[in-house]
């Protein structure tokens, strides 16, 4: 069964644009990881300095091979300054409704 892992991050609004650019040519290389089915960006209507990444992986390891890189690449750490509160991060099933 496929995860849906959601994101949320609070950017600095002086990062904000910076943060959105570096996410676009990111994301591209994040496409073509094992296991990823896929993954948007979007901007809060109200607040636009709050950002949240849809992700739908194969599995939640397949996930995690992911972040392990992120992390290893130093690329997580980069960001950290942009933040203005820690990441959310949660893991979703789907369930019948």
């Amino acid at each position: 069964m496929s995860t849906t892992v959601v994101l949320h991050l609070t950017i600095l609004p002086d990062h904000l644009d910076a943060i959105r650019t570096g996410m676009q040519e990111s994301l591209k290389a994040t496409r073509e990881f094992d296991g990823c089915q896929s993954i948007t960006l979007h901007q809060d209507q109200d607040d636009p300095c709050s950002l949240v990444l849809l992700q739908q992986w194969d599995s939640r390891d397949h996930y995690q091979k992911y972040y392990d890189y992120v992390v290893s690449s130093g690329a997580m750490e980069q960001m950290m300054p942009a933040f203005s509160a820690e990441p959310v991060l949660k893991f979703l099933d789907a369930v019948d409704a």
